[in-house]
């Protein structure tokens, strides 16, 4: 099983995804991980409102173990990114804090939106970053990046020593009438918060319970 992280944001008006993939030892050569989009549901924040509201946003999980692995982060006016929900905000214990949760979820819901209008229009990017923990190859793989252009990805490499991305190849691919149905659907569920029951093909849509640890990562829920 490919273990993986990601992050979700918009930049140069492209919905990006950046995954740092963990790679096993310099004989590794599984470079792609197994990923689909998801959706988190935040419970609703008791103390100050009188009708409890869950907020819904975008997610990424791994196809493995379907557990959640990437969620929607922010730029800052420095091009730095933030994660928006973490683990010191997700049990306010006063008004105060609340409202920030409140306001970060929200946030986060609001770019969830905007990066999946931006995805259905075809304006994408995925960047591959790869982890060694240790027995790393002579020439390691170069992080790379793939942004669509029609029918194409063009991808772009970032050689030893670079701070920019440069132009590389590009390969041809197709939309997936199918994936966008289920893009479109899962904006629907997102924009309205509210979960579906089933999948746009009609079969029952499945729910993995979680909680967050300390740092904001979502994990399994223990019985």
């Amino acid at each position: 099983m490919k273990s993986f992280k990601a992050k979700l944001y918009i930049e140069d008006n492209l919905a990006t995804i950046e995954f740092d993939v963990m790679m096993k030892g310099k004989y590794d050569e599984d470079y792609t991980p197994g990923w689909n989009f998801g959706i988190v549901q935040h419970p609703a924040l008791p103390l100050s409102q009188t009708v409890p509201r869950t907020r819904l946003t975008l997610s990424v999980y791994n196809e493995d173990d379907m557990m959640m692995v990437g969620e929607i982060f922010q730029t800052d006016n420095h091009g730095v990114l933030h994660m928006l929900i973490t683990g010191t905000t997700m049990e306010p214990e006063t008004h105060q804090e609340e409202m920030v949760q409140e306001e970060n979820i929200a946030k986060a819901k609001e770019i969830s939106l905007q990066f999946l209008d931006l995805w259905l229009k075809g304006k994408k990017c995925i960047k591959y970053n790869f982890i060694y923990n240790y027995a790393e190859p002579t020439h390691p793989p170069l992080p790379l990046k793939h942004i669509r252009k029609g029918n194409y990805w063009e991808v772009y490499v970032k050689k030893p020593g670079e701070t920019e991305f440069v132009y590389h190849d590009r390969y041809m691919e197709e939309d997936d009438s199918e994936s966008m149905v289920e893009m479109k659907d899962v904006y629907e569920q997102i924009k309205h918060d509210k979960l579906s029951e089933t999948y746009p093909d009609g079969k029952p849509a499945r729910y993995v319970p979680t909680e967050r640890d300390e740092d904001g990562t979502l994990k399994p829920k223990e019985n």
